[in-house]
This record gives structure tokens, sequence and C-alpha cells, in this order.
């Protein structure tokens, strides 16, 4: 049973978390998300889950990335030195680095695609539940339409106008 009273939602300015979301490269979103999430899921019907369906497959796309990197994939000769001039044409034809891991190289890839997609659909999916509750939580004044969009496609200017929205009902329920 989930107690609904004792737990407040906290008013924030607009402007501190959008500076502190662009000042800290994204790790205060992560905050504010979670902190909201936690007051949402005792304040409102909706359970949003854990943040982590969201950090774990952006942590394996990294470790794809990684391992992508070590097999050799980025030790390719570059031709972006060369310049060409009247009569010269550069070499279209350069060998291939013959040190590649074949295996390494072919796992990175596959980790990269699997996690990139899975962090798509996961995030589509955490998104709309968060924004299902901030439009429960709001009483409809931040619908979850508008909230989805902005936190999706946006977040650090998503997360000041939905902390916004949520002040605003702080403020009618001071009233």
């Amino acid at each position: 049973m989930k107690k609904r009273s004792s737990v407040k939602m906290k008013k924030r300015s607009p402007l501190t978390v959008l500076f502190l979301s662009i000042v800290t490269f994204g790790i205060y979103d992560v905050y504010w998300l979670v902190v909201t999430k936690n007051v949402l899921n005792r304040k409102t019907k909706q359970n949003i889950p854990s943040i982590w369906i969201l950090i774990f497959p952006f942590i394996t796309f990294i470790s794809g990335y990684v391992i992508f990197g070590i097999s050799g994939a980025y030790n390719q000769p570059s031709t972006m030195n060369c310049i060409p001039q009247m009569y010269y044409t550069c070499p279209t034809d350069a060998p291939l680095n013959s040190n590649i891991n074949e295996n390494l190289y072919i796992t990175g890839a596959i980790i990269i695609l699997v996690s990139g997609v899975t962090f798509l659909i996961t995030s589509l999916i955490w998104f709309f539940k968060f924004s299902k509750a901030i439009n429960e939580y709001t009483k409809g004044k931040m619908s979850t339409a508008v909230s989805f969009l902005v936190l999706w496609l946006i977040q650090v200017l998503g997360v000041a106008l939905i902390q916004d929205a949520i002040n605003e009902q702080i403020d009618s329920k001071n009233k």
C-alpha cells in the first residue's frame, strides 16, 4: 500500500533545474527524474518503473562502442589529410588495416545495435509512463502528450517545463 500523504513534491525553480541540467551535462536530469518519479509513484496511481531501464541500455551501448574500438576498427588508414591537386588524385584504394579482430568488431557492432534499439523502446515506455503520472499529478494542466514530447525530444528543457507545471500545482494546493 502506498503512502500518499507523507511525501510532498518539492518546489524548484525551473531556471535552476534548466541551469543544473546544462552545467552537469544531464546528470541533474537523471537525479530530477528519479526524485520526481519516486514522489509521483506515491502521489498518483501510476507505477513508473526504475530509471535503471533507461541507464542499463545506455551503459551497454558504451560497452559495445568500447569493444568496437578495441577491435581495431578505428585504426583504418585515413585519406583526410590528402589534398587533391590538378594532376594528383588521392588514393581511394588504401589497404584496410589487417589488424582488425573481426569477432570483436562484429560483437561490438551487435551490442551497439541491440542496446540502441533497447534504449529506444525502453525510453519510449518509461517517458510515457512518467508523462501519464505528470498528467495525473497536475490534473491535466500538463498533458501526457506534451510532457512526453518535451521529455523525449528536448529533455533538458522538458524537465524545466514540467517542473514549472508541478510548481503551479503545488501553488494551487497551497491556496
